[in-house]
This record gives structure tokens, sequence and C-alpha cells, in this order.
């Protein structure tokens, strides 16, 4: 995967294949106070993707670009908790890979996209999809 940081020129990265990059503008153009359940939808359902595709042992690390970072287990976290690097991407890329790179999450804050690719995690959300992720802009078989 390629990676090209920039605020205007995109993607920023080449995506992998199989991958579906899904627009997420409504996080900050569409929801209301009231709609705050979309965005814990997305945590709970991305802890969830993350469960089935990692298995129970596999680890995975939560990058949050130039800040810490940080290495879980999907199969350890309780869903009620806060997460260091949350799903919806903040102002920087937040990206949720597995080690040996079969899959990933990338959250890329100025196309106002959320990247999953791999197999094993396109698999799992169809089980576990986001209300949030409806929009595909961008999909590489």
């Amino acid at each position: 995967m390629k990676f090209r940081p920039s605020i205007s020129v995109f993607p920023g990265f080449e995506e992998p294949r199989p991958s579906v990059t899904y627009g997420i503008e409504a996080a900050w153009t569409g929801l209301t106070a009231a709609d705050t359940q979309v965005l814990t939808d997305l945590e709970t359902k991305a802890l969830a993707a993350f469960r089935a595709a990692a298995g129970p042992a596999c680890t995975l690390w939560a990058l949050d670009w130039q800040h810490a970072c940080y290495a879980f287990r999907p199969s350890a976290a309780r869903p009620d908790d806060p997460w260091p690097i949350p799903a919806l991407p903040d102002g920087d890329y937040h990206l949720f890979l597995d080690p040996g790179l079969r899959f990933g999450w990338l959250g890329h804050p100025w196309e106002q996209t959320i990247c999953l690719f791999g197999a094993p995690l396109l698999a799992a959300l169809k089980r576990h999809c986001p209300l949030l992720l409806r929009d595909p802009v961008r999909r590489k078989d």
C-alpha cells in the first residue's frame, strides 16, 4: 500500500485488493445530537468486525498518524470501553491493522472516507456493518 499523506489530493494511499472505501461525511454534516447512536454503532460494529476477522488470539495495531499508537486484542476489548483511537478519524489518519497486513481499516479525515481492506474484514462487515458505512465511493475486487 503506497501512502501519500495529503489534505487535498485523494485518495492519499493506494487501496489494496480487495477493498471498499465508504464516504463518511454524514458523521460531520448530517448528524444531530440525537444521532450519536450512529457513532456508538460505528465503534460497536467495528469491534465486532475486528473480533470476527482477527480471531481470539490476534492482536491488532491501532495507529493515529503522528501520535501515540497502541496494540489491542479485539477479543479482550469491552464494547463499552472508550477507544484511545476512535474508529472515526478525528483530524488525523486512523488505522487499525492486522500485524500480517491481512486486513485493515483506514480512516481519512480530509477525504472523509473509511477504507476497509482484506477478505477477513470485508467478510466480517457483511455481518457487522455500521450504519455510517452505507455509501461506497470506491471498490477494488
